[in-house]
């Protein structure tokens, strides 16, 4: 990920991540705005890097799935190390269909939970996902997603059209059941709207006859430039209702916030915190939804707008933000 030296700062900071993405999110992003504050160095790797390094009498970091052994655990406690694990999904209630189910046995849940009781803290992406830890025992201190203003400055050409440009973006095969909602959607507005998938096509629609616009994965520092390139109107956001969706994140919506996208998504609960369009899943209404705004991109844009300004005021990183995430990881107020 990212490292910086020691350079005779107060505190240095390790940080091991369990998945890229995740990692991000949680912790590069508020760990590189509290390195630009000069509040501390920071040394991170991922869950393959099993030699990582750190000082004792300091902060160590640890998410999801990269639990560290009791041994570990025993010995950093001893040399006075802080350790905090974080995570931001249900991951012992992953749906069925869903790959990622496979490949989390038993044994590594166990370890991460283990390790989780073991931590100074812990902290999650959501309040559900906290109340769900508190339902094993877990006590945990919420912390949303936020996001760097400075990795979103690309911008939407917001090209002249009359057809609206809808897109989604993700990977079906970890979204069927998601995907599920708005299958017949598309097939049926595929004639009226520009329907855009960055990711994959959902498997349900590689047999329309339609000139749908797919665009293969990218890394993820690539992610806001070709979502911004994208030049959608609206997102589509649906989710299946289940336990592990209720405790997901907002992090969709905030990503289509800052290119001020408008957002029509599923009434669930990580789509009741902003000001978006929230729908039952029912292929109809989101039909009729979409066809209201059809000739109405004027309006549809000032929706976008709308979100951002929600998004820009509530779920980015400042120095009040990395203030309250640097004492919590620390235990003490960085000095300003």
């Amino acid at each position: 990920m990212f490292s910086a030296p020691w350079n005779n700062l107060r505190y240095r900071i390790t940080a091991v991540g369990s998945d890229p993405i995740s990692s991000m999110y949680r912790f590069v992003i508020p760990l590189r705005d509290m390195m630009r504050r000069s509040w501390c160095s920071v040394a991170m790797s991922s869950l393959g890097e099993p030699n990582f390094q750190y000082l004792s009498h300091s902060p160590f970091l640890v998410q999801r799935l990269a639990a560290l052994s009791e041994d570990q655990i025993a010995l950093m406690h001893e040399q006075g190390c802080r350790i905090v694990h974080d995570i931001d999904d249900l991951l012992w209630d992953i749906p069925a269909d869903n790959p990622n189910v496979h490949a989390l046995s038993s044994e590594m849940l166990d370890d991460m939970k283990r390790a989780m009781r073991s931590a100074d803290l812990v902290t999650a992406a959501t309040e559900p996902l906290a109340a769900a830890l508190g339902q094993i025992g877990i006590p945990a201190v919420v912390n949303p997603n936020l996001l760097d203003p400075a990795d979103w400055r690309v911008t939407p050409k917001r090209a002249k059209r009359k057809r609206l440009r809808i897109g989604w973006y993700g990977q079906r095969n970890v979204h069927i059941e998601d995907l599920n909602v708005i299958e017949a959607v598309v097939r049926k507005l595929a004639r009226e709207v520009d329907f855009v998938f960055y990711g994959d096509l959902p498997h349900g629609l590689a047999q329309v006859q339609s000139n749908f616009e797919v665009y293969a994965p990218t890394s993820i520092d690539l992610f806001p430039t070709m979502l911004a390139l994208l030049d959608l109107d609206i997102l589509l956001s649906p989710l299946a209702k289940n336990r592990f969706n209720e405790c997901k994140s907002n992090l969709r919506l905030l990503q289509a916030g800052l290119l001020g996208y408008a957002v029509i998504a599923t009434d669930i609960e990580p789509h009741r915190t902003l000001p978006v369009t929230r729908l039952a899943n029912k292929p109809g209404i989101w039909i009729r939804a979409i066809r209201e705004r059809i000739g109405q991109i004027e309006t549809v844009r000032a929706e976008g707008r709308l979100l951002e300004c929600a998004v820009r005021e509530r779920y980015t990183i400042n120095e009040a933000s990395s203030a309250r995430l640097f004492e919590q990881w620390t235990g003490r107020a960085p000095t300003l």
